[in-house]
């Protein structure tokens, strides 16, 4: 079922996307936005292609070239730091994942255009050293054949003569906490998760990371592995955001920290937004919940550039219309 939001955007997006962006600024009071990607390639990602769309680099740039003609780049440290004009229009770009198409064709293509980023990592993944557990699923579904997937799902289960009839379906419904049953599939299917990780590197290197920190850009955390907070219990949401940021911050010398929520912030304890900004001093949050105000002044909803129908100037539109409409709800 759609939600409200989307059967709005799919209802008014004609109209949206041809939106005046200077004056939708000044009636919701939102001049800065913070879209975010998480790849871009001209190549089939396998580890991927399952999951969400892959952005080409031609509408990768064709995207840039629209936030350049309506938007200034910001840095995130300068936003942090207020320095820029108020009342201007300015755009913080980030990538979550830290995958290695962000050294390889993200920063190339930033550095021509003069666009500063922030990008997000695993701790647990930096130099490939693990993968995400849904990026295991869809190499699941892509090297193994339907039948024979299904068979060693239903044998793993113990369901008899009840067949698993689609098994991508049933793969891609699991969670973080499945990760033992995701690693076991993949034994009883010859599927070795560590070479797949040593053949293809899909994550950034240490070195990688270096690398786009003397570039300019911003480098956060994203949790340690990557689980849906509102499926983990308050204490692991803790420690996940805890020890991803130490970890990141002092093996890259951070001076100042930036947490993404991974999947969405929604779930997350109230508990745990005092905490990183005291204890943990984080500087800034980030969900995925698209343009809207928050009870926490340094928390931030971005929004998501990878729609599998809207490019990223109608999502935009739609975006800021969207939030003009709420806020006269009063909501």
């Amino acid at each position: 079922m759609q939600s409200f939001k989307q059967l709005y955007f799919n209802t008014f997006n004609n109209r949206n996307k041809n939106a005046d962006l200077q004056r939708l600024a000044k009636n919701t009071g939102v001049h800065i936005i913070f879209p975010f990607y998480h790849i871009v390639s001209n190549q089939s990602v396998p580890h991927i292609k399952h999951l969400y769309p892959i952005k080409d680099t031609t509408s990768f740039e064709d995207e840039m070239g629209y936030l350049l003609k309506h938007f200034t780049p910001l840095h995130m440290d300068d936003y942090v730091a207020g320095n820029y004009e108020k009342g201007k229009l300015y755009f913080v770009l980030s990538f979550d994942d830290g995958l290695s198409e962000m050294h390889s064709v993200v920063a190339p293509i930033l550095k021509q255009m003069g666009i500063p980023a922030t990008f997000f990592l695993n701790s647990d993944f930096i130099d490939n050293k693990g993968l995400f557990y849904r990026y295991k699923v869809a190499v699941l579904i892509e090297k193994v054949p339907t039948e024979k997937l299904s068979k060693q799902i239903t044998n793993l289960l113990s369901l008899g003569k009840v067949k698993i009839a689609n098994p991508a379906k049933y793969l891609l419904q699991l969670k973080w906490s499945d990760t033992e049953l995701i690693d076991k599939i993949a034994l009883a299917c010859h599927v070795s998760f560590n070479t797949y990780l040593a053949e293809h590197t899909p994550y950034l290197t240490s070195a990688q990371i270096l690398d786009l920190i003397k570039e300019g850009h911003a480098i956060g955390a994203h949790s340690i592995n990557h689980p849906e907070y509102r499926t983990i219990d308050p204490q692991i949401q803790f420690l996940q955001t805890r020890d991803s940021m130490q970890i990141i911050a002092d093996n890259f010398q951070l001076k100042k920290k930036y947490f993404a929520f991974p999947f969405t912030a929604d779930g997350v304890v109230k508990e745990l937004f005092p905490a990183m900004y005291g204890e943990l001093k984080i500087d800034l949050s980030f969900g995925t919940a698209g343009l809207q105000t928050t009870k926490y002044p340094k928390h931030i909803e971005r929004i998501p550039a990878e729609h599998i129908r809207y490019g990223l100037q109608e999502i935009i539109g739609n975006e800021y219309y969207y939030h003009r409409f709420k806020r006269r709800l009063g909501k």
